[in-house]
């Protein structure tokens, strides 16, 4: 059961949402998933991907490039 002291509750994302954020194909999601670059949540035969652990990857993948 939840309690008031477990973290708040946020929307899972699914893969194609991810995709759209990421601006890449849901292929390449998956791809980051299985690779296990990209954390997420199995729910059956679903995947999710939690907003922060998404937070998380964008951070440690940018690049300081400047064009």
């Amino acid at each position: 059961m939840y309690q008031i002291t477990d973290p708040p509750l946020t929307k899972l994302l699914k893969a194609p949402e991810v995709a759209v954020i990421l601006n890449c194909s849901k292929a390449f999601v998956y791809k980051l998933i299985k690779q296990r670059k990209l954390p997420s949540v199995q729910i059956g035969y679903s995947v999710r991907i939690k907003p922060e652990d998404l937070n998380q990857f964008i951070r440690e993948n940018t690049s300081d490039y400047q064009v």
